[in-house]
């Protein structure tokens, strides 16, 4: 795990939470996410460009297979054992849906 914009996929009780945000550490197992936009497939699994995996999405932005809520106000308390998949998100493919917080550091 590591300081930036991750994609979150966390357990829940019919579906699973996908979220997208600035992850920080805050200490031990303790993360934040700062930003925290709920991620939700706008067209199910298919799009007209075809499939979108979840580390496609990570890599090339939401493009027109995701939908993406606002974005949290205050940062979102993130237990690590809660984390299924963290994956790393490019920023610059993502830096209009999820624009770097004022004064954040890497």
């Amino acid at each position: 795990m590591k300081t930036g914009l991750t994609i979150l996929v966390s357990q829940g009780s019919y579906y699973a939470l996908i979220r997208i945000g600035r992850l920080r550490r805050v200490e031990g197992d303790e993360w934040e996410l700062v930003g925290a936009r709920v991620m939700v497939r706008a067209t199910g699994w298919r799009t007209a460009d075809g499939y979108v995996a979840l580390s496609e999405a990570a890599a090339q932005g939401p493009g027109k297979a995701w939908t993406l809520l606002p974005a949290s106000v205050e940062p979102e308390p993130v237990w690590r054992g809660h984390m299924l998949r963290p994956i790393v998100a490019d920023a610059q493919a993502w830096a209009k849906e999820c624009p770097t917080p004022e004064g954040w550091i890497e």
